[in-house]
């Protein structure tokens, strides 16, 4: 017989360390003269780790958990390399940078981490519960991708 497994803790690191990370690159979007394409696709994974990776899991168990590993992975390469420039290139101000940078890849790595030692494990949550968990990081993320798609 297998182990359950706890299936709220990835949801709820997975929808925090997203809002977290959301809040943290609007801010650098504000101040920073342009973004390359690692913070592009870190952040993209990040919209997409939110409102799909975050519940998947639930309905598909390994697929779900593939995604969210994946998209979780790809999350944290924004702080890996951010945190990388900062190390060859040091500044006074940037220990509050490092500790940033160091807590979102310990976040979503754990993340992966968890749902990479889980892959196998079963998930029973009831059927109501798995619509409403999944239903608000979709639309949340889904009105999102609409404002930005209609401000472009």
């Amino acid at each position: 017989m297998r182990k359950r497994a706890n299936a709220f803790t990835p949801y709820t690191l997975t929808i925090f360390g997203c809002l977290l990370f959301w809040y943290f690159n609007g801010v650098m979007f504000t101040a920073a003269a342009g973004a390359d394409f690692v913070v592009y696709v870190s952040f993209m994974s990040c919209i997409l780790n939110f409102g799909v990776a975050s519940w998947l899991f639930f309905h598909t168990l390994k697929i779900g958990r593939v995604i969210s590993i994946t998209l979780n992975l790809l999350t944290a390469l924004m702080p890996i390399s951010g945190l990388i420039t900062l190390l060859k290139h040091r500044e006074p101000y940037d220990g509050f940078y490092i500790i940033i940078y160091a807590i979102f890849i310990l976040l979503f790595c754990s993340i992966a981490l968890i749902h990479l030692t889980q892959i196998n494990k079963k998930i029973e949550v009831e059927k109501w519960t798995k619509w409403i968990l999944s239903l608000i990081p979709v639309t949340l993320s889904g009105t999102y991708i609409l404002f930005i798609l209609n401000l472009i």
